[in-house]
């Protein structure tokens, strides 16, 4: 039997768009996935199953996808400058 075969999906942020879940693999394997889309409105580790359809002569698939919080980057203060002069 197959193994349905998947582009990694995420890690995704809070609240994001993120893409359709296929209905087909990578190797041509058609089938379903439970659940059928992937929510990023609740942050952690999901598990989605992809099912093949029963004409298909494959093995079903787990995969985990994470959707974490927002990171937001911290810098460190630069300035002032003065007028003309070489920012370092």
């Amino acid at each position: 039997m197959a193994k349905p075969n998947f582009q990694q999906f995420g890690p995704y942020c809070l609240n994001v768009t993120p893409e359709i879940l296929p209905d087909v693999s990578i190797n041509e394997i058609k089938g379903t996935w439970k659940p059928a889309i992937i929510d990023t409105k609740t942050k952690g580790t999901q598990t989605y199953t992809f099912t093949p359809d029963a004409d298909q002569c494959a093995l079903s698939v787990k995969i985990e996808i994470e959707v974490s919080d927002e990171i937001k980057p911290v810098f460190v203060a630069l300035g002032p400058f003065c007028v003309n002069s070489d920012a370092h």
